[in-house]
């Protein structure tokens, strides 16, 4: 006999899973988010992008990781989008509690593309 798990109950449920620290993941304009926090920041883009303080803003942006032409691994930040006011792309990775592993391959990200992550907490 087969034991559920949560991830099987959401599944039947149509909900989707939490993340590995307790994240509830929020889908806004269709768009899915791995925490209200970060549905909460595109609210904030979207309403800067209203104003006019950003132009654009684009959920989700992946980065290969390569060393020495061998392939690594994709790193998937939060937002990029142009920042009138600083006239330059920013990127973010919105983190409710960050590890090891998503600062390493936010440092992965800045060396490989010559650019800086700004962390949002």
């Amino acid at each position: 006999m087969k034991r559920w798990t949560m991830d099987d109950v959401n599944r039947v449920a149509n909900k989707p899973p939490r993340g590995k620290y307790g994240a509830k993941k929020v889908q806004i304009d269709g768009i899915w988010f791995d925490s209200k926090a970060e549905g909460a920041r595109y609210s904030q883009l979207k309403m800067m992008t209203d104003t006019g303080l950003i132009n654009w803003v684009e959920c989700h942006p992946k980065f290969p990781v390569g060393i020495k032409g061998i392939f690594i691994c994709d790193v998937e930040l939060d937002f990029r989008y142009y920042d009138v006011k600083r006239d330059g792309i920013v990127y973010e990775d919105v983190k409710g509690k960050d590890n090891a592993l998503s600062a390493l391959k936010r440092k992965l990200v800045e060396a490989e593309y010559g650019i800086t992550v700004e962390l949002i907490k």
